[in-house]
């Protein structure tokens, strides 16, 4: 799979999960980073690459990081929501969520993926498959 546009480090991660994407992934965000440390979309897409690679003390650190250097980005509220939520920690899981979509009232479907699969770990499993429709 070949990546030519300015988020491989997000399509890499979220698209092809092999080891091999997800290491090239780590270091195109690591390198976002090292380049400025305090932009948020570098901090949460290192977050996110370390999530995806089960690493979360380090995705909780970059994540957490992202959302202080921009409290209001939804995007990162939900990924801070999957992060806890695979942290076994689904309530505060379920507050993230709902600040995302406080965030944004028109949020993309894999806001609600993203809940479902919350409160699927929440095992509230019928508000979990109404989150897929």
């Amino acid at each position: 799979m070949r990546f030519d546009g300015e988020n491989d480090h997000l399509r890499i991660a979220g698209v092809d999960r092999s080891s091999e994407s997800l290491n090239n992934a780590l270091l195109l965000a690591q390198k976002s980073v090292q380049l400025d440390p305090n932009d948020a979309l570098c901090q949460r897409s290192l977050g996110y690459v370390y999530l995806e690679r089960h690493q979360l003390e380090d995705a909780d650190f970059h994540i957490r990081r992202a959302l202080a250097l921009n409290p209001n980005d939804s995007y990162t509220s939900i990924c801070l929501a999957a992060l806890l939520a695979y942290s076994g920690e689904p309530d505060e899981a379920l507050t993230w969520a709902d600040k995302a979509f406080q965030l944004d009232p028109f949020a993309p479907q894999s806001y609600h993926s993203y809940t479902g699969m919350i409160l699927f770990n929440a095992r509230d499993y019928a508000k979990s498959t109404l989150s897929f429709r």
